[in-house]
């Protein structure tokens, strides 16, 4: 039986069947130059690696915004990950994460700026939050943090929260960058404050699995 990708192959930036290869690796896919070239500075450490094939071997990290349960204000961390390949296409790389620092099991993640424009962030990139979902049943202590930064007016969040920044396109997959807190904390906070309060709040988030990371 033929696998996906010997039926597809999907452009890296749009998602559509694309003939044209990464001139370095020989396998990421494009749909046309202008896609490759845009992509290239997140491609470039996917390229190094798909050239090397094999278990990735290499500890990375992304920028992320902690939101401590146990203390009063975020901060910027670092959050380690490996490359994993998509079980359907070999040269779309997935983030396998290291969650231990801050959830002892699988957090769930939703995207903030999907489903309501109030929401919507105003410099045009996308948030995601990482978070436990079972805070309410596990024991997890309220969020400090988000407590402080909403003077307790919030959804009673618990447990260590994370959130990332993410630039277009990230229909598909993630294209990561590192937050601004300026920019990204009023977003956050203003989603804190409004998800979940009064008879007019606004459907739930995105819900989106691991594997989009």
């Amino acid at each position: 039986m033929a696998s996906p990708e010997d039926l597809w192959h999907p452009c890296l930036v749009c998602w559509k069947d694309a003939s044209k290869q990464c001139s370095r690796c020989k396998k990421a896919r494009y749909c046309k130059q202008e896609h490759s070239d845009a992509d290239w500075k997140r491609h470039k450490s996917e390229c190094d690696y798909l050239v090397k094939g094999g278990p990735d071997t290499k500890r990375r990290s992304v920028q992320a915004i902690l939101f401590p349960a146990d203390g009063d204000a975020p901060r910027p961390v670092k959050v380690d990950y490996k490359f994993q390949p998509d079980p359907d296409v070999s040269y779309v790389l997935r983030h396998k994460w290291d969650w231990h620092p801050w959830f002892k099991e699988t957090p769930s993640v939703k995207t903030i700026r999907r489903y309501d424009d109030s929401y919507m962030p105003t410099s045009g990139h996308a948030l995601f939050l990482v978070y436990n979902d079972n805070f309410f049943n596990d024991g997890s202590p309220l969020n400090r943090s988000v407590q402080k930064l909403t003077s307790g007016k919030c959804h009673p969040w618990g447990g260590h929260m994370l959130g990332f920044r993410g630039r277009e396109p990230i229909e598909v997959l993630a294209h990561f960058e590192d937050p601004n807190l300026r920019e990204d904390l009023p977003e956050f906070v203003n989603f804190f404050r409004q998800y979940g309060m009064g008879p007019n709040r606004p459907a739930r988030p995105d819900q989106l699995s691991l594997s989009f990371f």
